[in-house]
């Protein structure tokens, strides 16, 4: 099945989850607000980060936090390497779906982030920087055959579900760069991608479900430099999961 095909369903099941929780909501509920100062997505029809038209102040920068989170269902493509104070990818209610597609660019947020539940961050390639924390309520759907880089002590810390699927490897750069998988989430590995430490002190904790679904072949984990912490569940459904060592 390859990533395209795996992304749509992943989409789908979440849009399924949010006409649920809809059905819940009162209107009072649908209000939100984006954090000063700030610059919001304005086009409907989707487009390109880099076009200033796209955004109510302008291109996202680090004086600036970015929120995408216009109540419509389209992408926003990271034609530019992307810098903003904070992000705010995803309304937190309704039916639509926001989606930020990264393809051979760079992300790097200054101050916490957010992916909300109707968001989706599809990271094909490059690297998420800035060395502060990015929280995932939404999906993260890590894919590809590039390498994807967690990179200047940042953190990212999944509470829904992130998937790596794809061929691209999963590294982890700066030395104190950091994943968690909190008790809430699940980290839903798609393929037999490994993850590669260039630095020591990066580390992996999982508090959640780490299952591996796809691939048949061996997924190394964690390897010399990683710290791979467990208090959760571990599974591999499809192939094999190999901790420690270079092999």
């Amino acid at each position: 099945m390859n990533n395209a095909i795996r992304l749509a369903q992943r989409v789908a099941v979440l849009t399924a989850t949010l006409l649920t929780a809809f059905t819940m909501l009162a209107p009072s509920a649908f209000a939100q607000t984006c954090p000063s100062p700030a610059t919001e997505w304005t086009n409907p029809a989707g487009g390109n980060w880099g076009d200033a038209a796209n955004w109510s102040n302008g291109v996202p920068s680090a004086g600036l936090n970015a929120c995408i989170i216009l109540d419509a269902s389209y992408t926003v493509d990271l034609n530019v390497n992307g810098t903003a104070m904070s992000l705010v990818l995803g309304r937190s209610t309704g039916l639509n779906v926001q989606t930020l597609s990264m393809v051979n660019r760079n992300l790097t947020l200054g101050n916490p982030s957010t992916i909300n539940v109707n968001g989706v961050l599809d990271w094909q390639s490059n690297q998420i920087g800035g060395g502060s924390t990015l929280t995932n309520d939404g999906l993260l759907a890590i894919g590809g055959s590039n390498i994807k880089d967690i990179a200047g002590n940042t953190t990212i810390r999944n509470q829904n579900l992130t998937s790596l699927s794809g061929t691209g490897n999963l590294r982890f750069l700066g030395g104190n760069s950091l994943f968690v998988n909190a008790a809430s989430g699940t980290f839903d590995l798609q393929s037999d991608a490994d993850f590669i430490i260039f630095n020591g002190g990066n580390a992996f904790d999982n508090d959640g479900l780490f299952q591996k679904t796809g691939g048949s072949d061996v997924s190394q984990v964690s390897q010399s430099s990683l710290d791979f912490d467990n208090a959760g569940t571990v599974e591999a459904l499809s192939g094999t999961i190999r901790f420690g060592g270079d092999g």
